[in-house]
């Protein structure tokens, strides 16, 4: 295995990841992709183009999980997480979660991300940032993260990601070999309640790129698989559901101010999105919990 900074992720553009990207892509979240659109209108709304920031001045725009930094406090508290640990952000999107936890707590991240697009802008932003210790990679993260050290990382930690990538035995076994003894596994993800309409599933798959969604069972039943232990589920469904509907309610009361800021196309296919992850939770079949696992000493 090489360390990270000395790899040449081009060598991993394949076919196969090609045609993942290009699935990705198509959601109406990453299409063109929207949020890059959405920050740099934003920054430009602010005066803020070009030129040097602070982390703390994109966080308003940076942060696309649900419930924004209190979360990432949680994480950073359950996960020990300290100005020594060194942590692996996987479809770290924009990059606000790896600049927060680097600017806040000072550890190092390595913040890996599939599209392209998004990865270059959170590259640029956190070099504007100079935040040293925050370290980005493009690619696949279960290509590229076969060639990155094992047993090198304290915590690996995801926000709705894990449920882009079907290959769950693959991820968890990478995951877990790349944490050190007694490193944690922490996801926010999806999970099944009960079956899914065919329109869900349709929806999942083609609107959301979440192609296969286990039950909670599967879910721990293939981390333990993978080698974890001590593996805690903490319930999130009804806050996630409080969390989206609020999220398009106040899209729609801000559509004025946000139309001033963003192209009509831009709005309309955030808010698109943003309603359907609201109406599939309301169905009831759709479930978010926060799964965290421990690689034995």
């Amino acid at each position: 295995s090489i360390p990270p900074s000395e790899i040449d992720t081009k060598q991993f553009v394949y076919r196969a990841l090609a045609e993942l990207e290009t699935d990705i892509s198509c959601m109406k979240l990453y299409n063109k992709p929207e949020l890059v659109k959405f920050i740099r209108n934003s920054l430009i709304a602010i005066s803020k183009a070009s030129g040097p920031l602070h982390y703390t001045e994109l966080l308003p725009y940076d942060q696309h999980h649900y419930n924004g930094i209190e979360v990432i406090d949680l994480c950073a508290e359950k996960c020990n997480i300290t100005q020594n640990s060194k942590v692996l952000n996987i479809g770290s999107g924009l990059g606000g979660p790896a600049r927060y936890l680097s600017g806040k707590f000072g550890c190092q991240v390595l913040a890996v991300e599939l599209q392209e697009e998004l990865h270059r802008t959170s590259k640029e932003l956190t070099e504007r940032c100079e935040l040293n210790n925050v370290h980005h990679m493009s690619g696949d993260f279960l290509q590229v993260g076969q060639h990155i050290r094992e047993n090198s990382y304290d915590c690996l930690v995801s926000w709705l990601t894990v449920l882009h990538i079907p290959n769950r035995d693959q991820l968890f076994k990478l995951s877990f070999e790349l944490l050190k003894p007694g490193g944690i596994f922490y996801a926010e993800d999806f999970y099944k309640i009960s079956h899914f309409t065919d329109e869900e599933s349709r929806l999942l798959r083609e609107e959301v790129y979440c192609p296969y969604c286990p039950d909670m069972n599967t879910y721990k039943s293939q981390l333990k698989q993978a080698g974890f232990v001590d593996i805690v589920v903490e319930e999130l469904t009804e806050d996630w559901k409080k969390f989206t509907t609020e999220r398009v309610n106040q899209w729609e009361l801000n559509k004025t101010k946000l139309l001033n800021i963003h192209r009509e196309d831009t709005y309309k296919r955030l808010n698109g999105f943003y309603t359907c992850i609201r109406d599939i939770y309301a169905k009831g079949h759709l479930g978010g919990a926060r799964f965290i696992a421990k690689k034995p000493l």
